[in-house]
C-alpha cells in the first residue's frame, strides 16, 4: 500500500525549497567566474555606462598663470539588457498522493544542476569569445591586436599564440608596460597580483608554473619568474578553449550585472499542483579592454 504524504505541503514542501536554496548557494560559493567579474547588483532593465578616453599628460605649468586645460574626450555609450531567465517543475497530485520523494528530490538536484550550467555558461561566454567575437563598444574583440586609438594607431592585448608557460605569459606582461589608452598615451597595466585564468587542460602546467620555486620542466635550476609575481590562479573548467590563457590586472572591464541573484519560487496551481523553480536575471559584458590581455595558446 502507498504511504501517503499527509503532510506535504506544509513540510515536505518546505524541504524541496530548502534543497533548492542550499544548492544554489553552494554553487555560488565556488564558482570560478566570481573571481574575474566585476560584479554588480542593480535593479534597472537596462545598464548604461560611458567610457572615455582620458586626459593627456600633465603639462608643466607656470605659477600665476592660467591652469592648462583638457577634455577627456567621449568614446562611447555602452548599453547593457537585463536578461531574464526561469525554469520549474511540477510536484502533480499524484506524486503527493503516491510520495514519490526519491524523483521529487532528484528534480530538485537536477533544477540547481541547470542554474549552475546557464550562469556558468553566460559568463564563461565573455572569455570563450575573447578573440572571435567583436564587441561593439570596443570596436573589436575583447582580446586583440587592433584596438583602436584616436590618432589611428592600435593598441595590442593579444600574444602571438604562444604556449601556455614563463615565456607566454612574459610576452603578456610586456604588452601590459606598453599598453596605450584612447590618445595613444602609453598607460602601464599593474599586473601585481594578477589573476591567471585557464582552462582546467592546464592546470597542471598552471600549478607547476605558481607553485615551483625553480623554472619547470629546465635543468638549470633558473628562477621561476612567474612564482615571483604573485599570480592568483584561476582555474574555469566551462572555458571550451583547451589552450588559451589570460592575465588580468586588478582594473580590468568584465561586468557582471544582476538585477535579481538565482532565488527558488513556488506556487500553487488552481489543479492543486505545486510548481517549484528558479529565476534570476543577469547581464554581462565588457565596459573596456584595459587590464585583460589574452593568447590563443598553441
Amino acid at each position: 500500500m502507498p504511504q501517503l504524504l499527509t503532510a506535504f505541503p506544509a513540510e515536505y514542501d518546505k524541504d524541496i525549497q530548502t534543497k533548492i536554496h542550499t544548492g544554489i548557494g553552494a554553487y555560488f560559493a565556488m564558482a570560478a567566474w566570481k573571481l574575474y567579474f566585476n560584479i554588480t547588483n542593480e535593479k534597472s532593465m537596462t545598464l548604461k555606462t560611458t567610457g572615455y578616453s582620458g586626459f593627456d599628460a600633465v603639462p608643466q605649468w607656470y605659477d600665476g598663470t592660467d591652469l592648462p586645460m583638457d577634455e577627456a574626450e567621449k568614446i562611447w555609450d555602452m548599453t547593457l539588457t537585463m536578461l531574464f531567465y526561469g525554469l520549474g517543475f511540477k510536484v502533480t497530485r499524484i506524486h503527493q498522493e503516491y510520495g514519490q520523494s526519491r524523483l521529487i528530490s532528484g528534480c530538485a538536484d537536477s533544477l540547481v544542476l541547470s542554474v549552475e550550467q546557464t550562469y556558468g555558461n553566460v559568463h564563461v561566454a565573455t572569455l570563450d569569445n575573447a578573440f572571435t567575437t567583436s564587441i561593439s563598444a570596443l570596436g573589436t574583440t575583447l582580446i586583440s591586436n587592433s584596438h583602436t586609438t584616436a590618432g589611428a594607431g592600435t593598441r595590442d592585448n593579444r600574444g602571438a599564440g604562444a604556449a601556455f608557460g614563463s615565456s607566454g605569459l612574459a610576452a603578456l606582461r610586456l604588452l601590459a608596460a606598453n599598453w596605450t589608452n584612447y590618445r595613444g598615451i602609453n598607460q602601464p597595466i599593474d599586473l601585481t597580483g594578477a589573476k591567471l585564468i585557464y582552462p582546467s587542460d592546464l592546470d597542471e602546467t598552471a600549478t607547476k608554473l605558481v607553485g615551483s620555486a625553480n623554472e619547470p620542466g629546465t635543468a638549470n635550476n633558473d628562477l621561476n619568474v612567474v612564482r615571483t609575481k604573485k599570480y592568483v590562479p584561476v582555474e574555469e573548467p566551462r572555458l571550451t578553449t583547451t589552450t588559451a590563457y589570460f592575465l588580468q590586472a586588478r582594473r580590468h572591464g568584465l561586468l557582471s550585472n544582476h538585477g535579481v541573484f538565482p532565488r527558488p519560487i513556488r506556487y500553487q496551481e488552481n489543479n492543486g499542483n505545486l510548481v517549484h523553480g528558479v529565476e534570476f536575471h543577469c547581464v554581462t559584458g565588457v565596459e573596456f579592454a584595459d587590464g585583460m590581455f589574452g593568447d590563443p595558446g598553441a
